[in-house]
């Protein structure tokens, strides 16, 4: 099972300044070389991670449910603003190892890496490059979204087939704003206006967004926020 997940928004082959025209690069790592030189990272299909990834949740305990809060996680790590590549790298590899490393470890944790310019300067233009990373990384959550579904179905006829692994977002700074976009648009896509979870645990650290961003819950409003309300069972601030 490969040690490190990376989703990248960046051209350049994964590491550069701007959005890669032609969508995310999955790639995958056993840390045995630099990660801050994209050559050093395995390029893949979607199919080929999200089989990846499928298998190595399969691998995790299948827990009763009286024991759902010791799940695994397979959780997405969402950088903030004046990160270049090889901050989101340093930010991801920490959490990594810190939370998410060996036999008692939360689970995976995989990097979506979007093109902030990792300059203090560049704050409009970062912000602008998250609105048009949040696309993309609605099209992640919408898969996860139509996977977690199926395998719901598939475990009414067959229990041993239930998800062992919660997903979860850790996002940083305006990394909260691309999350908080990108919940927005998989929710119009598939859920609107229902209210099934997708993300199990947000968790909003030095959030870069609006405190106002959610309607006042006695009805289902057209807010941005209305996504993150909608999509996901617990957000920590």
């Amino acid at each position: 099972m490969p040690k490190y997940w990376m989703i990248s928004d960046r051209d350049g082959g994964g590491d550069g300044d701007e959005r890669n025209p032609g969508g995310p690069r999955y790639l995958i790592s056993d840390g045995d070389r630099d990660l801050h030189n994209i050559d050093n990272w395995n390029r893949v299909s979607f199919p080929q991670f999200r089989k990846a990834i499928t298998d190595a949740c399969d691998k995790f305990p299948d827990l009763p449910p009286d024991q759902h809060d010791e799940e695994k996680h397979l959780a997405l790590c969402i950088h903030g603003y004046n990160n270049g590549f090889a901050h989101s790298i340093d930010f991801y590899t920490a959490l990594n190892d810190t939370l998410f490393s060996g036999d008692d470890g939360l689970g995976i944790c995989v990097l979506f890496t979007w093109p902030s310019k990792g300059q203090v300067y560049d704050y409009l233009a970062d912000r602008e490059e998250a609105r048009m990373c949040a696309n993309d990384l609605a099209d992640v959550l919408s898969s996860l979204y139509v996977t977690l579904g199926r395998n719901q179905a598939a475990a009414v006829a067959d229990p041993s087939k239930a998800c062992k692994a919660k997903v979860s977002i850790i996002a940083h700074s305006m990394g909260n704003f691309v999350t908080q976009m990108a919940l927005f648009h998989a929710w119009k896509r598939n859920n609107r206006p229902l209210a099934t979870s997708l993300i199990n645990q947000l968790l909003m650290v030095a959030a870069d967004v609006d405190n106002n961003i959610f309607d006042s819950g006695e009805q289902v409003g057209d807010g941005d926020g209305e996504g993150i309300a909608n999509l996901t069972y617990r957000v920590s601030a």
